[in-house]
């Protein structure tokens, strides 16, 4: 950032999501336009280009649901991270419309990496009714729960379907290969550099983006065992 202001640049276009939270003070006393990627915050120069969290856990539960699914968990991620809490939100907002919620029991903290989800699907498979399908707080967290559940003896998508979001490189590797919602990351970039662009010519009329996240089908989650596979409506 110090670099930056020596260099008198004119906009800024950032891409480290935590760190416009951590150097929001400095970023306006650069007093030059800042574009945030995927970290939605405000300050006077400040603007953001972000995933639709809500919209993306909205897309996660209707797509199980959609699957057959009516007992579903949740695997959180780390407290300080909003994106967790909206993809939440949107999947119960999503599930209220099917008459169904999440039993509390069935939404578990993680930490956004393999182990906390390892850990966090230990802990569902405890339960007396435990999930037919999961979501989770990001791809790292699915992979850690697939692992899991896989050493549980449970088949995926047989005995249990994971969704995870972010569709990170990973995810189409692993066994089976993840289903997620896709972060929009190109489409993020080239809006964050319009915004920038709109903003030098003087447009006083810029507004904060939200990108809608992507379904993307593969192979970890199917309709549960009672309901055979055909193919469900998303």
């Amino acid at each position: 950032m110090q670099i930056l202001r020596e260099k008198r640049v004119d906009a800024i276009v950032i891409t480290a999501s935590r760190l416009g939270s951590l150097y929001l003070p400095l970023l306006e006393r650069l007093a030059v336009p800042v574009v945030l990627v995927n970290n939605q915050q405000e300050g006077r120069y400040v603007y953001s280009v972000g995933t639709d969290n809500l919209q993306g856990g909205r897309l996660a539960a209707r797509y199980l649901v959609g699957l057959g699914h009516t007992r579903l968990g949740f695997i959180s991620g780390p407290e300080w991270a909003v994106q967790s809490t909206l993809r939440l939100e949107g999947a119960l907002l999503e599930l209220r419309t099917h008459g169904l919620g999440f039993d509390p029991v069935n939404i578990v903290p993680g930490n956004g990496r393999c182990e906390g989800g390892h850990e966090a699907m230990a802990g569902l498979l405890r339960q007396v009714a435990p999930p037919t399908a999961l979501l989770c707080y990001n791809d790292l967290t699915a992979i850690g729960a697939m692992r899991a559940a896989q050493q549980a003896g449970l088949r995926v998508p047989d005995d249990l379907s994971i969704i995870g979001y972010d569709d990170v490189a990973y995810a189409s590797y692993v066994a089976p290969p993840l289903t997620t919602i896709r972060q929009q990351m190109f489409e993020m970039g080239q809006k964050a550099t319009e915004m920038a662009l709109a903003l030098l010519s003087g447009g006083e009329a810029v507004e904060n983006v939200l990108v809608p996240g992507q379904l993307v089908e593969r192979a970890s989650c199917a309709p549960p065992a009672s309901h055979g596979h055909a193919p469900a409506p998303v």
